[in-house]
């Protein structure tokens, strides 16, 4: 039973240190890709770029993300700090 409850307290805790992680996907000439997909592998979750390249996604320091789109190569990003407290700026390049 203390095992179960010590992985439950492990997995609620690893989500509280989640945050709002905010960023935006370009193609190679500067413009942000409408429904580009990122994903953030550690915790199953995927958001889609709005129309303008933005997304906000749940992640914390040391998830790892993973940026794509058709006909674009794919991009993964380990988090650090400054990518949590700035943001996230990522580059897409056509295939």
């Amino acid at each position: 039973m203390k095992f179960y409850l010590l992985f439950i307290s492990c997995i609620l805790g690893s989500h509280l240190h989640a945050q709002l992680v905010k960023g935006v996907v370009k193609d190679d000439f500067g413009m942000g890709i409408p429904g580009a997909l990122v994903q953030n592998l550690n915790q199953d979750q995927q958001v889609l770029t709005d129309v303008n390249g933005l997304f906000t996604i749940r992640a914390q320091v040391g998830d790892s993300l993973k940026f794509a789109f058709r006909n674009y190569t794919v991009q993964y990003l380990v988090l650090n700090q400054q990518h949590v407290d700035k943001g996230i700026a990522v580059s897409l390049f056509s295939t």
